[in-house]
């Protein structure tokens, strides 16, 4: 449950984070697939 909730956190900060980072610069549109990516990682160690 612990790990489901970090998962569901670190997906929602990075949506909005990737949101927030490749909406005013269009050429950097790639790294949104990164961020979503590495941000759930991320979400795990924000939200032990």
């Amino acid at each position: 449950l612990l790990y489901s909730n970090s998962l569901l956190y670190g997906i929602v900060i990075g949506g909005l984070t990737a949101a927030i980072t490749v909406h005013p610069i269009w050429p950097l549109h790639h790294l949104q697939l990164v961020i979503i990516m590495v941000m759930p990682f991320l979400g795990l160690y924000l939200f032990p």
